[in-house]
C-alpha cells in the first residue's frame, strides 16, 4: 500500500460558527441565548446557511450537544419559527454530530455520538482522523 500525500487526499475543512455579540459576550449575564433569536436577519440566515450547506459532520462540547440538538429539532417541527430558522435547523438536524467529551457519556439524540478525548493531544488525533475521511466540510 503506498501513502497518499495532502495533495493526492485532502484534508476536510473545519470551520467555527458561533454567535456573539460585537462587544465579545456569548450569553447573557445569567447564561441566557435569547438575544440571538430574537431577530430574524435574512442575510445572517444567508450566510449561515451558506457555511453549514457545506459540511455534514460537526463537532460540539458534551453536554451542551444534547440541548443543541433538542432545541434544532424543535425548531424545524414549530410552524411558528422563521423559515430561515427552520431551514437552519434543518440542515444542522442533517449533520453527523460528534459530542467532545473527556469522559465516556451516554447520548439520547439521534445521528451523534459521543467523541471521547481525555486531553488536548487525543483531541488533535481524532479531529484529524476525521478530517481525513471522506466527506464534506466540518462544523464546530
Amino acid at each position: 500500500m503506498t501513502a497518499l500525500s495532502l495533495e493526492e487526499n485532502p484534508m476536510r475543512t473545519l470551520f467555527l460558527n458561533m454567535t456573539m455579540s460585537l462587544d465579545g459576550y456569548v450569553a447573557g449575564p445569567n447564561g441566557e441565548l435569547d438575544w440571538m433569536t430574537t431577530t430574524s436577519d435574512p442575510q445572517l440566515t444567508a450566510d449561515i446557511m451558506a457555511l453549514l450547506s457545506r459540511a455534514d459532520e460537526g463537532f460540539i462540547g458534551y453536554p451542551t450537544a444534547e440541548g443543541m440538538i433538542r432545541y434544532w429539532a424543535d425548531v424545524a417541527r414549530n410552524p411558528e419559527a422563521s423559515q430561515g430558522s427552520r431551514d437552519i435547523a434543518n440542515t444542522v438536524a442533517g449533520m453527523r454530530t460528534f459530542a467532545v467529551s473527556k469522559k465516556p457519556e451516554q447520548i439520547g439524540v439521534p445521528n451523534a455520538e459521543v467523541l471521547v478525548a481525555p486531553d488536548d493531544e487525543a483531541l488533535t488525533a481524532a479531529v484529524t482522523e476525521i478530517k481525513q475521511r471522506p466527506g464534506g466540510d466540518l462544523g464546530l
